[in-house]
């Protein structure tokens, strides 16, 4: 390896360090826990959007408003299925996932 490369390789690593040293250590990513919301329609779509309000609702209510941003959820699922004989079934909507949310101050590991 010639000296050039060394030193780019040096110099490129201490920015790259320094980068993660100098990085502002007070906002970070909390998860909570698991949170369900569900919905019933007899259109499968209405009844996933009332699943999507409802879990919005519940992690509102636990956690903060931060938390309700389905978006920003982990280990996220959606299932959809019939209930009941056709042609009146409704389709049963499930929906979960871990709110999380940018949170600022001191770490710890409450939730997470």
């Amino acid at each position: 390896m010639s000296k050039q490369r060394s030193v780019l390789t040096f110099l490129s690593a201490t920015c790259f360090a320094l980068i993660v040293l100098l990085a502002p250590a007070e906002a970070r990513q909390l998860c909570k826990s698991m949170v369900w919301g569900y919905g019933l329609h007899t259109n499968q779509n209405i009844a996933k959007i009332h699943a999507l309000g409802a879990w919005t609702t519940k992690a509102k209510n636990q956690y903060g408003a931060a938390f309700g941003v389905y978006a920003k959820a982990k280990a996220k699922s959606q299932l959809c299925r019939r209930e009941g004989p056709r042609p009146n079934a409704k389709m049963n909507c499930v929906v979960k996932g871990r709110p999380c949310a940018t949170v600022r101050g001191p770490s710890d590991k409450e939730g997470s």
